[in-house]
């Protein structure tokens, strides 16, 4: 079974037992006079409507590509936390102003351990609904799943809250159901507002997987006459992933075997995960790159503790330009002596290349 029917699967699972759960806790609810558990059950229908949208979103992400959307519709996905997001705050809010006026005008629960009984029996099918979405997220590495679960074993610390809140409200305390069925609604409006700034930033592209840019940056400089990584854009479509990566190359190649090596990065990082990659040839930084490879030898021949270094990197972080190398020292040496030597040089390459900093890693001499 393809990625699509799969994940269509898991949102027919959530959807299903969603709606069971909301009518089980919403008829309860009104019987034992609970507003805490009515507003959990109402929790359980925004459950029932993200696996609605799940479907809806997975059987449009999975349209093939067209003139208007080059990459495919993957980022369709992304509307589906929306929606999730905008649902979960205006159930939130609905349910917060249900609770200012039942807290005025408290109601007489009507407690019996059945009835406690009956509603834990919802925990552990939200928990192994949150176990199953969670590995089907992993691996079919659908974000919006993986998510899924941490929102399904919230639901249980809600339901557990409102578990609480019936025993102290069985105790006299009547004032406990609303009132945590207030923090139940703030919850339900922290979280549409935390995947909300999510969905938005994935929308508009700005946020960035780290893990994929290094993925992308190691297999680029796995490519021989690779000389080091320049710019990288990673963005997301779904399960389709495009990325924008700027290659340093000699500045003595010649076009064709500039072109040759492109070719290479392109086809192994397309072979490897990427949906498709666009590979830029730099030249121009191969120069600064080769007078910082010289000024760091001519410094490491004042230093008669470092033996060499290996792995010359350079890369900007956060708007500072680092040049990252490994140091290899004799073994007798200090790791105290050793960072003393590191940082005096590190100190005299900033005199000669102000705005850079240099990032050294030790290693002994094998």
């Amino acid at each position: 079974m393809d990625r699509g029917a799969v994940l269509k699967t898991g949102s027919i699972v959530v959807l299903s037992v969603n709606v069971a759960l909301f009518v089980y806790k919403l008829i309860i609810g009104v019987y034992i006079h609970s507003y805490a558990l009515v507003s959990d059950s109402f929790n359980s229908l925004t459950d029932a409507l993200v696996g609605l949208s799940m479907f809806a979103g997975i059987t449009y992400a999975y349209m093939p590509p067209d003139e208007e959307h080059t990459f495919g519709h993957g980022r369709a996905e992304y509307v589906v936390l929306f929606v999730l997001a905008a649902t979960l705050i205006a159930t939130g809010a609905a349910i917060l102003g249900g609770e200012y006026f039942d807290i005025r005008h408290l109601a007489v629960i009507r407690y019996s351990t059945l009835y406690v009984i009956l509603i834990a029996i919802t925990i552990p099918v939200k928990f192994f609904l949150g176990v199953y979405v969670s590995r089907l997220g992993k691996e079919k590495s659908a974000e919006f799943m993986s998510a899924d679960y941490w929102h399904e074993q919230s639901d249980n610390l809600v339901t557990g809250a409102v578990i609480v809140g019936l025993i102290l409200s069985g105790q006299g305390y009547n004032f406990v159901d609303p009132a945590i069925g207030a923090a139940i609604a703030l919850f339900l409006i922290y979280l549409g507002f935390s995947y909300g700034r999510k969905s938005i930033n994935q929308l508009m592209g700005g946020f960035q997987s780290k893990d994929l840019i290094d993925k992308a940056r190691l297999i680029s400089l796995g490519i021989k006459g690779v000389r080091d990584i320049g710019k990288i854009e990673v963005h997301e479509y779904g399960e389709r992933v495009v990325v924008n990566i700027t290659i340093v190359l000699s500045g003595n190649l010649d076009a064709s075997s500039a072109h040759a090596i492109s070719h290479m990065v392109q086809d192994e990082l397309t072979n490897n995960g990427f949906y498709s990659a666009h590979v830029h040839v730099d030249t121009r930084r191969t120069a600064l790159i080769e007078d910082i490879e010289k000024s760091i030898k001519d410094l490491i021949n004042q230093e008669e503790e470092i033996v060499g270094f290996h792995g010359l990197e350079i890369r900007e972080s956060l708007g500072t330009s680092i040049a990252e190398l490994h140091l290899v020292f004799e073994r007798n040496i200090t790791l105290e002596k050793a960072h003393d030597v590191a940082h005096k040089l590190d100190e005299r390459f900033r005199q000669k290349f102000p705005g850079y900093r240099l990032l050294t890693h030790i290693e002994p001499r094998s």
